[in-house]
């Protein structure tokens, strides 16, 4: 999993919306890296709990630098931890 942009995360801080995490385990299989056809399979995912902006707040809530760092960190584990989950159950 590739690192994310801050972009969204921004957003949700500044409009006080959650992230929904989703992981998702099998599309590689399906969609070969190089190739343009698609072969059979399955895409298995995972919602994961929403992450709510409130808890990366600090006492003025304003978000900071710091707060947007731990939002993002938080939702990466969360989507890893899917991940994992899914590939154990559908391997």
């Amino acid at each position: 999993m590739r690192r994310f942009k801050k972009g969204a995360f921004a957003l949700s801080l500044k409009s006080g919306l959650p992230i929904i995490p989703i992981a998702s385990y099998g599309g590689i299989d399906m969609i070969p890296k190089g190739r343009l056809t698609l072969n059979p399979g399955r895409i298995y995912l995972s919602i994961q709990e929403p992450i709510y902006p409130e808890k990366y707040y600090d006492g003025n809530q304003m978000h900071t630098s710091q707060s947007l760092d731990d939002l993002l960190y938080d939702t990466h584990a969360r989507i890893s931890r899917g991940i994992k989950e899914l590939m154990s159950e559908y391997r």
